[in-house]
């Protein structure tokens, strides 16, 4: 399918199948809209990014603007290396919902948790180790320094321009926005 540079395309990827019904139920409608396309792919993040990108490659290459929200359950399931992927177009943008109260459970739970891989996976590199070992007993500031690795991944990304940050405070719910890039935004779960 040829798209316009008007048009909308929307893909969900969800890894639960009772979620990728009631999605295709509640987009069903949509159908009949001209120019508002949409795909859903019931698999994990990683494996349904690469397949948006082979039958949607013109998203990943800078020919139309992307726009992407990342909202993994917990602290995995995006890895570092996917937003990698979808930031290296020079016309896209990424929302993600990282939370960082789980990322500091997972820290602090070692080698029960497999920290090592799951935190190389969400941080993109090993690294980590040295940048959070200090706050290892302390969780509020174990937080700013998760916070801050990944955003100085981030900003050391080829196109990766900005990174801003400013917090909400619901009751229960601790929220930090994160924007980077051409403008990238990442939003901290903390209980």
């Amino acid at each position: 399918m040829t798209m316009e540079s008007r048009d909308i395309h929307c893909a969900f990827v969800e890894m639960d199948t009772d979620r990728c019904e009631y999605l295709q139920n509640h987009l069903m409608p949509f159908q009949a809209i001209s120019g508002v396309n949409y795909s859903i792919a019931c698999t994990p993040f990683s494996e349904g990014i690469d397949e948006l990108a082979k039958q949607r490659p013109e998203f990943f290459t800078g020919r139309l603007p992307m726009f992407a929200f990342i909202d993994p359950f917990g602290a995995t399931g995006a890895p570092f290396s996917v937003v990698y992927r979808l930031l290296a177009s020079p016309r896209s943008e990424v929302f993600i919902n990282f939370d960082v109260d789980a990322v500091a459970r997972i820290f602090g739970a070692g080698d029960h948790a497999r920290h090592e891989d799951l935190l190389g996976d969400i941080f993109g590199d090993n690294e980590w180790r040295s940048e959070f070992e200090r706050f290892s007993s302390d969780f509020p500031n174990l937080w700013w320094a998760i916070l801050a690795a990944y955003k100085t991944r981030l900003w050391n990304l080829p196109r990766v321009r900005a990174s801003f940050s400013f917090e909400m405070t619901i009751p229960i719910l601790f929220l930090t926005i994160i924007l980077s890039s051409l403008v990238s935004i990442i939003v901290d779960w903390k209980r």
